[in-house]
C-alpha cells in the first residue's frame, strides 16, 4: 500500500496569535468597567407628599431635575391610592435656553405602565425601568414627564406631590391635556404653581468619570 504523507498543519496567522494574547487581558477590563457602575438615587421621598396633581385626557405632569451623573436607569412616581386602569407613559427631555422643558428635544418616550390595583390607603408606585438606559448629553437640568397614555387617552389619574418646595434644584411643570383622537401627543410645558414638586425617585448609574456639579450632595433622596 502506498504511503500517504500526513496533511500539513495549517499555518498560524500572526494576527490570531496576537488576538489570543490580547483577549485574556481585555475581558477582565470590561468586567471591571461594569463593576465600576454603582446605583445612585435622587429625588423626593414619599414622606413629603401632601397633595395629588391631576392628569387627564392625554395631559402630563413633569419634574425638572438636576443630573449629576449622565446614565439614567429608572424613574419612579406615585399614583393615588385608588384602583385605576389608566396607563402612564414616561418622557425624558432636555430644556431650552430659558429653562423650559422642550418637547421638541425628547430623549426617550416610554415605557408605558398600567397598574390597576389600589388599596385606597397607600400610593401606588410606578417605576419606569429604562432599558437601555437613557444616556444624557451631559450633567445639568432635564425634565421627565408622566402622561396619560393610549389606549386610554381620555382617562385620568393623579400623581403624588408636595407644595412646599422639597426639591429646590427643580420644579414641577404641567403639560396640558392633548387631543385623544390624535394619539395623545405631549403638549408644551407650562409652569406649575411656585413650590410644587412631584414626589419622585431617579436611579442613575454612578461612574467614576461622570461630571458632577458642586451641588451634587443636595441631590440625594430627601428624608425627614
Amino acid at each position: 500500500m502506498a504511503h500517504v504523507p500526513p496533511l500539513p498543519l495549517p499555518a498560524r496567522k500572526p494576527w490570531l496569535l496576537a488576538l489570543g494574547l490580547v483577549l485574556p487581558f481585555t475581558i477582565p477590563q470590561a468586567r471591571v468597567h461594569a463593576d465600576a457602575c454603582s446605583p445612585e438615587s435622587v429625588g423626593v421621598d414619599t414622606s413629603h407628599g401632601n397633595t395629588y396633581y391631576p392628569i387627564f385626557m392625554g395631559g402630563a405632569r413633569g419634574q425638572v431635575f438636576e443630573a449629576g451623573d449622565t446614565v439614567l436607569e429608572a424613574v419612579s412616581v406615585w399614583r393615588d391610592t385608588l384602583s385605576n386602569i389608566t396607563p402612564l407613559r414616561l418622557y425624558v427631555m432636555e430644556l431650552d435656553t430659558t429653562g423650559t422643558p422642550d418637547y421638541n428635544r425628547i430623549l426617550r418616550v416610554g415605557p408605558t405602565l398600567q397598574i390597576e390595583h389600589g388599596d385606597g390607603v397607600h400610593p401606588i408606585r410606578f417605576r419606569f425601568v429604562l432599558d437601555p438606559p437613557v444616556v444624557l448629553p451631559g450633567s445639568g437640568p432635564y425634565e421627565f414627564a408622566v402622561q396619560v397614555a393610549p389606549p386610554y387617552c381620555d382617562f385620568g389619574t393623579s400623581l403624588l406631590g408636595d407644595t412646599r418646595n422639597p426639591y429646590p434644584e427643580g420644579a414641577s411643570w404641567r403639560h396640558p391635556r392633548g387631543y385623544p383622537d390624535l394619539g395623545c401627543p405631549l403638549t408644551p410645558a407650562r409652569p406649575a404653581n411656585q413650590g410644587e414638586d412631584l414626589v419622585f425617585g431617579l436611579k442613575f448609574c454612578q461612574t467614576p468619570t461622570a461630571v458632577r456639579r458642586t451641588s451634587w450632595g443636595k441631590l440625594k433622596v430627601r428624608y425627614r
